[in-house]
């Protein structure tokens, strides 16, 4: 039961995992990305600051969401390991909110 345990956390972080690579994509992450690529682009410091600081706010709500999801799923793998299948389901549910929330 154990080992069926492990393969079940281990299955559902490899797929958080692709999750988080996903990530790069979403609508925080590319909105961050897309305004850091402007201030980098751009033609004058005052336009660079606006840009920078737009990015800093997409990606700091981003990463809120990805710690909070990555505590989530240490949880998870701690209780799955001590046998607590409901509670390591649990928590790995509570993190792919974070995950789909940092969209």
């Amino acid at each position: 039961m154990n080992i069926k345990l492990t393969s079940l956390v281990a299955g559902i972080i490899l797929t958080f995992t692709s999750f988080y690579t996903f990530a790069a994509s979403n609508q925080q992450l590319g909105t961050a990305i897309q305004n850091a690529q402007a201030a980098a682009k751009a033609k004058s410091a005052i336009e660079t600051v606006a840009k920078a600081q737009t990015a800093k706010v997409y990606a700091e709500e981003a990463r809120a969401h990805i710690e909070a999801a990555i505590k989530n799923l240490e949880d998870a793998i701690k209780h799955g390991q001590e046998g607590h299948a409901e509670v390591a389901k649990g928590s790995a549910l509570e993190a792919l909110k974070h995950l789909n929330a940092a969209r």
